[in-house]
């Protein structure tokens, strides 16, 4: 921009000024002095900063800066640093005017000291000090004007009088702990540490710590020896600590004489419902409150930087499958009970239970009274896995035996193939799984094989096949007379039915075998004819797979040859049928 014109053109600026007062006591210690404190006859470090916010640059002599002392102060000798200012006063020193180019952003600074009057009065009581920067008549002729004047000045306010310097510190052990944990190792022990190192009393001081809400403190470990602590410490809440009358020596109550400190210690434990990864952080804070509260000249060790508790989450899940019987016969139904239990200690997220049903089973049904479990099975009359899922399962109130009466389960109801050979085993394994972490998932005290564990859990039933085949024969005479009313030579039909009521498939049994079963490609129906016309002469019909409650029916017509009338005509017929004929060697029925 030309700085060189004729007639002056308008500039926008905006001044920032920061008044910092620091004291500094006899010992030469640089302390913050706002809202820190004094003693009478000590000195206080100011600090002004001076910022140009923009758009437009302040040159030299266009800006100053103007600070009053106040009363009951004097101007300490040699203690003004002003570099980019020239300050013409006296004994007051200011204004002090810029002669360093502030360009937007820029900030310059001024620092000096006062000493407070030995004498002031009334004590306690405060220093107050305002700062202001504007624009020079310079700036005013070359155009420069501030857009926002309400941030051209800063006041600081120190106290004067006795102080106390109030400190407090806060540590946990252990770092970490396991959710729902009620071990030692899984308790963590807070420790607070507060004291007042002076040089006065601390008047109105309180201790105050927010317990955090997701602990459970240990019954009794509250303690806060010669403290009066309200409301009851419970999680969540705001805790109160104030100094008894008479706890420090002589004091009155509320106040902490100089010198004096104390210790608070609690005990507290993790829910198990915390999750994995929390970090459980907790602070404490100490302060001179009310209308006399006495200043602190050291405000930064009022607070203690929280402490820090890393929560981690462990359930031991288990899982127990029980047939409702060791044996079935093919055909039949049976129900899987299984049990499943959290043995904690924190609660165990995204549990699934999977439970694949053997292949030559089908489903039935599923029964399960636990609302929080939802499971998906088969279609009834289909194999195939059930899966359970819960979104969180919360450790088990009981303990020892697994299971036992009150554990939570759900009951599968199956159906063995009517085709199953005998002897043969189902087995039927089923797991549980959650994303805690498990801490003993090989712990197996219920195992029945090697390659078990409390997470997987296997159950067998063993097959018998029962197959109650059975034999009907009816005779009727093609001339309309009944047994045992035929005439000779009148022409008759044999009807002759084998049903298979279950629950197993059949097969037929050699007579001369009779333990072998063989496959349904083999006769498993045979007739014997030995009527009087057709003594040893046998015809066979061959059934191919009986299966249950099949019934299956073969007619045969025959005539009788020219004998008397009351002479017998026998016809027998007999089955053999397996895997078991309840009927012992074979069914055999005669007309």
């Amino acid at each position: 921009m030309d700085r060189q014109r004729r007639k002056p053109e308008r500039q926008h600026i905006e001044f920032n000024c920061n008044d910092h007062g620091q004291s500094q006591g006899r010992s030469g210690d640089r302390e913050e002095s706002h809202p820190e404190a004094v003693s009478a006859g000590n000195e206080i470090t100011y600090t002004i900063k001076v910022t140009n916010n923009g758009p437009s640059t302040a040159n030299a002599n266009e800006y100053q800066v103007s600070d009053t002392l106040p009363a009951q102060t004097t101007y300490v000798s040699s203690s003004l640093s002003a570099p980019g200012f020239n300050c013409t006063g006296e004994s007051a020193v200011f204004p002090c005017t810029g002669t360093a180019v502030l360009t937007p952003g820029q900030s310059a600074t001024i620092s000096f000291k006062l000493k407070v009057d030995p004498n002031f009065a009334p004590a306690p009581g405060f220093v107050v000090n305002t700062a202001t920067v504007g624009v020079t008549q310079t700036g005013t002729n070359a155009g420069l004007q501030d857009t926002n004047p309400t941030n051209d000045s800063s006041t600081t306010s120190t106290a004067v009088g006795p102080n106390a310097d109030l400190q407090v510190t806060k540590t946990s052990s252990p770092a970490m702990v396991t959710a729902g944990g009620t071990t030692a190792a899984d308790t963590i022990t807070y420790t607070i540490n507060y004291r007042n190192s002076g040089p006065g009393s601390a008047n109105g001081v309180q201790i105050v710590d927010t317990i955090p809400a997701n602990l459970t403190l240990v019954p009794g470990s509250f303690q806060a020896p010669n403290l009066i602590c309200t409301p009851v410490p419970a999680p969540g809440q705001q805790v109160t600590c104030t100094p008894v009358a008479n706890g420090f020596g002589t004091n009155a109550a509320g106040v902490l004489p100089a010198g004096a400190s104390g210790t608070i210690t609690f005990q507290a434990r993790v829910p198990a419902g915390v999750p994995d990864g929390t970090l459980i952080q907790n602070t404490v804070t100490i302060a001179s409150t009310g209308p006399n509260a006495t200043p602190d000249p050291n405000t930064s060790n009022n607070a203690s930087p929280p402490t820090s508790t890393l929560v981690k989450a462990t359930a031991d899940l288990g899982v127990r499958k029980v047939s409702s019987t060791t044996s079935i016969d093919a055909g039949g139904t049976f129900d899987y009970t299984v049990y499943y239990r959290n043995n904690g200690p924190s609660n165990a997220a995204n549990v699934v239970i999977t439970d694949t049903l053997p292949a030559q089973t089908t489903f039935v049904s599923l029964a399960n009274a636990n609302p929080n479990l939802v499971c998906t099975t088969p279609v009834a009359g289909q194999t195939g896995a059930i899966t359970c899922t819960m979104p969180v399962l919360a450790p088990s109130t009981l303990s020892g035996p697994f299971p036992q009466p009150g554990e939570l389960s759900f009951t599968i109801k199956v159906k063995a193939n009517s085709d199953v050979a005998g002897s043969t085993v189902l087995a039927n394994r089923v797991t549980i799984a959650a994303s805690t972490t498990d801490p003993n998932p090989g712990d197996s005290p219920n195992a029945t094989s090697a390659n078990q564990s409390n997470n997987d859990n296997l159950a067998n039933v063993t097959v018998n096949s029962t197959a109650a085949v059975k034999l009907r024969k009816q005779v009727t005479g093609l001339g309309g007379n009944t047994v045992p009313n035929f005439s000779a030579g009148e022409l008759i039909s044999y009807t002759i039915a084998v049903e298979n009521p279950g629950p197993s498939d059949g097969c037929w049994v050699p007579p001369a075998s009779p333990t072998l079963c063989r496959p349904n490609d083999v006769p498993l129906l045979r007739r014997r004819d030995g009527n009087p016309g057709r003594r040893g002469v046998q015809h066979e019909w061959r059934q191919y797979g009986a299966d249950v409650s099949a019934e299956r029916k073969s007619a045969r017509r025959d005539d009788l040859h020219g004998e008397s009338g009351d002479a017998d005509s026998e016809n027998p017929a007999e089955l053999h049928a397996g895997p078991v004929d309840q009927h012992g060697d074979g069914e055999c029925d005669q007309q």
